[in-house]
């Protein structure tokens, strides 16, 4: 991904899972533990449909910015930035690498925060392909809040996964002399 994430913790994040796409094969440790602060801020979700795909795990960060652990991840966006973050998460399927959604959570107050929500895939198998890795990072102090869940979340920036590379063909020459 050539884009530069707003927050600090979001590069650590993608850095860490690259690291671990990278090591898939066991050698090194789980990258949460080499940034145990990430872990409060840190959330798996399972696609189920286009417009479905809850919350399997949660940090304790995200839970109490969203009011609890029974959540869906598509339904805490607006109905009309669901589409484009249900085409987000299709993109990341399709091309193996992280996205970034930015955008503004509110509570039922008005109270405000800005958000970057990274998202990366978490498996290239059959039962895992709809599994996503993600951070939800507050890049305004979540102090706005005054304590209140968010309840809905605007979004303001989309950043695509970087496209595969084109599988080039192996073109061979066979010459006859004769």
């Amino acid at each position: 991904m050539r884009y530069k994430p707003l927050h600090p913790n979001t590069g650590i994040l993608l850095e860490a899972w690259r690291r671990m796409e990278t090591d898939r094969s066991g050698k090194s440790g789980p990258p949460a533990a080499e940034h145990p602060s990430l872990l409060e801020n840190l959330f798996v979700i399972q696609r189920v449909s286009l417009s479905t795909a809850p919350f399997r795990i949660t940090g304790g960060g995200v839970a109490k910015r969203l009011g609890g652990e029974d959540v869906d991840f598509m339904d805490m966006w607006r109905p009309q930035d669901r589409i484009l973050c249900a085409g987000l998460l299709e993109a990341i399927i399709d091309e193996e690498q992280p996205g970034i959604l930015q955008g503004i959570g509110e509570t039922l107050t008005g109270n405000r925060m800005e958000v970057e929500i990274a998202l990366a895939p978490l498996g290239k198998t059959a039962a895992s392909r709809g599994r996503f890795l993600g951070l939800y990072q507050p890049v305004t102090s979540p102090m706005a809040l005054k304590g209140q869940p968010v309840w809905r979340h605007q979004l303001t920036s989309l950043i695509m996964p970087e496209p595969k590379s084109p599988r080039m063909s192996h073109l061979r020459l066979v010459a006859n002399n004769n």
